[in-house]
């Protein structure tokens, strides 16, 4: 077994060097991730404020699930003042690793700091604001991932579509809106997304555009399953359809077919 110093030279050579793969990166950054020593957080709070920016961002890699095993984070409080420190970082790629870092550590507390990043004119940095917000239950976080969800780029409006539709609980009429506002989009993922969201929020306004997407060329499994936690009869000739040319999952589809014809009922 590699000894700890050992540990944090090799992800430092791997990530200055540039060479390795995410997964060759991300192996020696887990590793770390397991052992909460004040060694390991001592070398990140260096690499947190060095010159080179790949090691700032390696920095904050580690220290988002450093003692993850542990509730609570044993080196949370002394993490939070550097990691909003690299909010400001003029590497955007540096924001974005600090954004997803304070997720990790749960932003419930920094929300204010994070979600002022959702017009940040870096698409790393937006997406990483959407995937750390998704996880709070608050008006502004609430609001930031809206914003996000009418983002230009489609990685970063699925996510934030995914955020309101399946990981934020509140349900008010201005999130079901926003799903709405997703039914055309021109992401498959997003429009998925949307659709599941106001189906788990039994919006009856979601069927016919269910329908039409089960309907269409392209079907993924996030259609069917959304179809099959509708259990509405109105979906079953298109589901009964697929089964000439949809094998994503058989068994999936068969249990949507099963549970719409039953018609669990629907309230507008």
């Amino acid at each position: 077994m590699s000894t700890t110093e050992q540990l944090l030279q090799l992800a430092a050579h791997q990530v200055r060097a540039k060479e390795v793969d995410d997964e060759t990166y991300w192996h020696s950054v887990t590793a770390l991730h397991g052992r909460p020593e004040q060694t390991v957080f001592d070398q990140c709070a260096s690499w947190c404020v060095h010159s080179d920016p790949a090691l700032r961002g390696l920095g904050a890699d580690v220290l988002g699930q450093l003692g993850y095993q542990q509730d609570p984070r044993p080196f949370r409080a002394a993490s939070l003042p550097l990691l909003l420190q690299l909010l400001s970082d003029p590497d955007q790629g540096v924001v974005a690793d600090a954004v997803i870092a304070l997720g990790h550590l749960g932003a419930d507390d920094v929300v204010d700091r994070v979600a002022a990043l959702a017009g940040s004119p870096d698409q790393q940095v937006r997406w990483s604001v959407a995937w750390t917000l998704c996880l709070v239950q608050s008006e502004v976080a609430v609001d930031a991932v809206l914003r996000l969800s009418r983002d230009e780029d489609p990685e970063v409006r699925d996510w934030a579509t995914f955020g309101l539709g399946s990981q934020i609980d509140m349900d008010t009429p201005v999130i079901r809106e926003a799903l709405l506002a997703r039914m055309e989009d021109s992401d498959d993922n997003t429009r998925a997304e949307a659709l599941s969201g106001l189906v788990q929020r039994r919006d009856a306004r979601v069927l016919a555009p269910l329908r039409k997407a089960l309907e269409s060329d392209v079907v993924g499994r996030l259609e069917v399953e959304a179809a099959r936690d509708a259990g509405s009869r109105q979906l079953v000739t298109a589901l009964e359809a697929l089964r000439e040319w949809w094998d994503v999952d058989s068994e999936l589809l068969e249990s949507a077919i099963d549970r719409c014809a039953k018609d669990l009922g629907w309230s507008a």
